[in-house]
């Protein structure tokens, strides 16, 4: 009964002073409340106009099942009919009958309000119709946005000036937002412009800065940065000027996007760090969390990676903290994207595997096969080959799900190159295959550059299985796809790779037309990367033909490109040339030593060797500061910043259609001011630190004349270079006249070297001393006659191997009846240039005082960590370890040293005893991580392993970190057998070494392989006794290997320790 009278009150109890209204127009608006009160979903949706947005069925049921209404005192206070449309401005008071609430008596609740309305009508079949329904203010709002005429826009301002307030703007600006939230941002822009002059007629200030941000987000959006950057400056000035702090940040924030998208990143981070510390200020800690992200974002593309993973960690804390989830998984995979480019792939695998955890929660099925994607290449970088194929896997599955062929393409590359790397050709020839089908197949086009480089790989999978026909066709394929894409760069890339396919098949003129057309578009595009590639391959195809002579100009003007590109590299903070640029120095050394210019060769080798180190530190040079202060450190980041973000700022105008000459003149300019500052600090700083130049790899390499200080009459230089098709062999030796230097060419494949050494390293051929002299039968098929009979006949060899050749113990090698160690005492090197150029190692011998470091109690946390990170890496027992700790520590430490195990072997112990003692044995785990050698892990206990500690005290002493401790160590022993167990770690010694070198450590002992555990501890005892009795480290390890050998143990047990240094 209520409800019946409220209702008929609601339908004529209208105020006498109503406007007249056209009785149908006035039907119609009683029909819209008539429906409310009724609850008739399908009535009310049968008053809108065919042509507007009506509210969804739901929508209607959910608001009509939360309560009952009436509507009283229906006043219309204005109406205008203008042909077909129509518009009524009313108001109503509503009064709600809860269905959820009650009062304490039990009776239902009424909430009364009065409202606003202004329904927009079209006449449509002789009926009025609702176009719109909304308040009077959006109606306004409406009436501005549509009215292209400024003074028609005043004037609506000037009648409707009840209407003309804050509530006003907002209402044009969630109009804008929607139609920004369509990326309609050339509309948004302008109704976003009609809000901006609302406001200013208000002279609402904040209103007028919110608009004037959402005006500079739309010029962003539509990439037009100059105008957004101009509009975001007048935000910060109006702000300012107001003592508005939050919009100064937001202002702020808007300057830093636009610095950084156009590569000014000095000024960037200065706009990024202002808004932090305002939002820092006011305690908006999730503002605070994404400005993090941002600051992180500029410090990574500068190469201040420890800033950036400082920024980026603690967004991560931020998000989680106010449940951000989505961000807090953006700021890990930032993390991980920084932790690969210094060359922290386990920190990069733990990083990207959280946003896979992230996204799984959140059921994101995108971002998981982004993760796994960086996941497998992480693991790819790593060796770690089954773990990146499972990974590339899952993610090509969750684009293929997606329906994104093309990202599935992408993906099959890299499980093709994972099995290029495994040496499964077959199925790295499928995948890509499978990558130009996926990529042929999306939508809605088909992802050409995707086919052309799966074409690529195709071709090498194909002549790697020396199917040359293919592979031909394949590249031809290839380069007619880049070349539509206009990919100049690509196709001249793709006819390098058909050159090499020609020289296979034998057709080496035509591989010389090849690889000459690669050149010539490399000196076009200035590109020494394609440049040097193009040469070698030219060069290698010409010494088919028997141009020995133009061969070897090729090969001469390949290194000149690559040392280009290093002279580039060093005015390039960070930046390090490819690592396999080598291939231009083997191959010269090749035809220098086939021409028979033996000294040319060595000291072609030489270079080579030198390039490798200064390539493998490049990028982290800044961790060796060995002697550098806080504010040398803060002025050498500071400069590198400048540099890189100048680079970045010229490589963008150089890439754009039509460039700015005279932006790039002054460009030029600035690169050429900031890097002559830059080289007059270095070269203030390695005045005063001169051995700091060289412990960065930045001395010159060895000369030939330098190795006389090395060899006498009783010692000789051994030198390996392995190119691709040959093994040049470098000897050395004294003589009346000075040194002879020698060359010979072994004709052998690279990958026939490596599948001799493994074989000869399998742990059956190492159980036995028979079975090991004829397993090594092979690799002595390597040595030239007479460099077998100057291995055996010297007094003391140094020998400097090449990639795979460090892991042969040469000493064991047959000679005669017996080996090349019974003659010879056997030291290897780097390279000369680690010899001469390092500082001296101290004259006097140090006492025997030994810090042994052995099975720490590693927390459980890294041990998961390192099931996903090094799946291949066995931990040693901890019980061998142990046993080892208490042998050295019964016979040879006692009074002169100190054990530290279990929960006391931390990385604070290490470090602490590693002052004082001149010998570091460390039985604790360790690998050395071919990827990134000074990453190399030390596992220690962790003092308190529940609690966030510094990087330095871990309980992970890593490579990198020695350089800048205070070691007294000058001889490091690692005994676990697992330290070469990474793929390619044997090629990373160098780098090892050298680091360590840094670090003041002139000898560095290693375990190439396992062996049995008795036998080993027994052997360490006897090298430690005969240190004590004063043999130098090598004259130990060989006279150790000796007895060991005479006692009957097998070469398991004494051909796999390895000594690089010469004291």
């Amino acid at each position: 009964m209520i409800r019946a009278l409220l209702l008929t009150l609601a339908l004529c109890a209208f105020p006498e002073r109503q406007q007249e209204v056209d009785p149908a127009l006035r039907a119609a608006v009683d029909r819209f409340f008539a429906m409310q009160v009724s609850e008739d979903v399908d009535g009310y949706l049968a008053l809108w106009s065919r042509t507007a947005e009506r509210p969804q069925v739901h929508q209607l049921r959910s608001i009509f099942d939360a309560g009952d209404d009436t509507f009283l005192d229906l006043e219309i206070t204005r109406a205008a009919i203008d042909g077909t449309s129509a518009r009524v401005r009313l108001a109503v008071t509503r009064v709600r009958t809860a269905l959820n609430s009650t009062n304490p008596d039990g009776s239902p609740r009424w909430f009364s309000s009065r409202l606003q309305f202004s329904l927009s009508y079209v006449q449509e079949a002789g009926e009025w119709k609702i176009l719109r329904e909304g308040s009077p203010v959006e109606e306004l709002a409406l009436a501005l946005i549509e009215s292209p005429d400024a003074s028609r826009r005043a004037r609506l301002l000037e009648t409707e000036t009840d209407l003309v307030n804050s509530r006003l703007v907002d209402a044009i600006g969630r109009r804008a937002d929607q139609l920004a939230q369509r990326n309609q941002f050339k509309s948004a822009l302008g109704v976003y412009e009609r809000a901006l002059e609302v406001a200013r007629t208000l002279g609402d200030r904040k209103s007028e800065g919110q608009m004037l941000q959402n005006v500079a987000n739309s010029h962003y959006f539509l990439r037009d940065l100059p105008t957004a950057l101009a509009v975001y400056e007048k935000r910060l000035a109006l702000e300012r000027s107001t003592g508005n702090d939050d919009g100064v940040a937001s202002a702020l924030m808007g300057i830093g996007t636009i610095r950084y998208t156009i590569h000014e990143y000095t000024a960037a981070l200065a706009a990024y760090r202002g808004a932090l510390a305002i939002q820092e200020g006011l305690n908006e800690e999730a503002l605070v969390a994404t400005t993090l992200i941002s600051t992180g974002n500029v410090q990574y593309v500068q190469g201040d990676f420890e800033g950036a993973i400082a920024d980026y960690k603690r967004a991560e804390v931020l998000k989680r903290k106010y449940f951000d989830l989505g961000g807090a998984a953006m700021a890990l995979e930032a993390l991980g994207r920084t932790y690969a480019a210094q060359g922290d792939y386990a920190a990069a695998l733990v990083a990207f595997s959280g946003v896979l955890d992230e996204s799984r929660k959140r059921k994101d099925p995108r971002r998981q096969a982004s993760a796994l994607q960086n996941i497998g290449d992480t693991h790819f970088r790593l060796a770690n080959l089954d773990a990146a194929r499972s990974s590339y896997d899952e993610s090509r599955q969750h684009f293929e799900t997606l329906g994104d062929l093309a990202n599935a393409g992408r993906v099959w590359q890299g499980t093709a190159v994972t099995e290029l790397l495994s040496g499964r050709l077959a199925l790295a020839e499928s995948a890509y295959g499978k990558s130009i089908a996926a990529c042929t197949s999306a939508t809605p086009s088909s992802d050409a550059e995707c086919i052309a480089r799966a074409l690529v790989g195709l071709g090498f999978a194909q002549a790697a299985q020396e199917r040359y026909d293919d592979a031909i066709a394949s590249y031809r394929k290839s380069i007619a796809a880049f070349e539509l894409l206009k990919g100049v760069e690509a196709a001249a890339r793709a006819r390098i790779g058909l050159a090499e396919a020609l020289s296979g098949k034998e057709q080496y003129a035509a591989a010389v037309t090849q690889a000459i057309e690669a050149r010539q578009t490399a000196v076009v595009l200035e590109a020494d990367d394609l440049l040097w590639r193009a040469l070698l391959a030219q060069a290698r195809a010409q010494r088919k033909l028997g141009k020995k002579e133009e061969a070897l100009g090729a090969a001469r003007a390949a290194v000149a490109a690559v040392q280009r590109m290093a002279a580039e590299a060093l005015q390039r903070p960070g930046h390090a040339v490819p690592r396999d640029t080598t291939a231009a120095f083997a191959t010269a050394g090749v035809l220098q030593a086939e021409a028979g210019d033996a000294a040319a060769a060595w000291s072609t080798a030489e270079d080579m060797r030198a390039h490798a180190l200064r390539a493998a530190v490049a990028t982290n040079e800044r961790d060796i500061a060995r002697g550098m202060d806080d504010s040398e450190r803060t002025a050498e980041r500071t400069m590198a910043a400048e540099i890189t973000a100048l680079f970045a700022q010229r490589d963008r105008e150089k890439g754009l259609p039509k460039p700015d000459a005279a932006r790039l003149a002054k460009l030029d300019a600035s690169l050429e001011d900031a890097t002559a500052r830059r080289n007059v600090a270095q070269g203030q700083l390695f005045t005063r630190l001169p051995d700091l130049r060289a412990w960065r790899g930045l001395a010159a390499a060895a000369t030939l004349d330098e190795i006389k200080a090395l060899v006498d009459s009783g010692t000789s230089l051994v030198q390996f270079v392995l190119d691709e098709r040959d093994l040049l062999v470098l000897t050395a030796e004294a003589s009346a006249d000075g040194v002879i230097p020698r060359a010979y060419l072994v004709p052998v494949r690279r990958q026939v070297v490596a599948e001799r050494v493994a074989r000869a390293m399998e742990p059956a051929s190492l159980a036995d001393a028979e079975a090991w002299r004829h397993a090594s039968t092979d690799l002595l098929k390597l040595l030239p006659e007479p460099v077998l009979a100057q291995l055996s006949g010297a007094r003391k060899v140094i020998v400097i191997p090449d990639d795979m050749l460090w892991r042969v113990p040469f000493e064991a090698l047959a000679s005669g009846a017996g080996l090349v160690g019974d003659q010879a005492t056997i030291v290897y090197a780097a390279s000369i240039t680690s010899l001469v150029r390092a500082p001296q190692p101290q004259a006097a011998a140090p006492a025997l005082n030994v810090l042994v470091a052995a099975a720490p109690e590693i927390p459980p946390g890294v041990v998961e960590t390192l099931k996903t990170t090094a799946p291949s890496w066995v931990l040693r027992p901890a019980e061998a370890a142990q046993t080892e700790a208490a042998r050295l520590a019964a016979t040879v430490v006692e009074g002169s040293g100190l054990v530290v195990t279990g929960k006391d072997a931390t990385e604070e112990a290490v470090r602490a005893g590693a002052v004082t003692a001149p010998f570091l044995h460390i039985a604790a785990p360790f690998r050395i991580n071919a990827a990134s050698p000074m990453f190399s892990p030390i596992l220690l206990a962790r003092t308190d392993a529940g609690v966030t500690v510094q990087p330095s005290h871990n309980g992970i002493l890593e490579v990198r970190e020695l350089p800048n401790a205070e070691l007294a160590s000058r001889v490091v022993v690692f005994s676990d057998p697992a330290a070469m167990s990474m793929r390619e770690a044997a090629a990373a010694l160098p780098t090892l070494q050298w680091v360590l070198r840094a670090g003041g450590i002139e000898t560095l002992i290693v375990r190439r392989w396992g062996s049995d555990e008795a036998a080993t501890t027994g052997l360490l005892a006897g090298f430690y006794e005969r240190l004590r009795s004063g043999a130098a480290p090598v004259d130990a390890l060989r006279a150790t290997r000796s007895a060991a050998r005479k006692a009957g143990a097998p070469p398991q047990v004494w051909a796999g320790w390895l000594l690089i240094g010469l004291k």
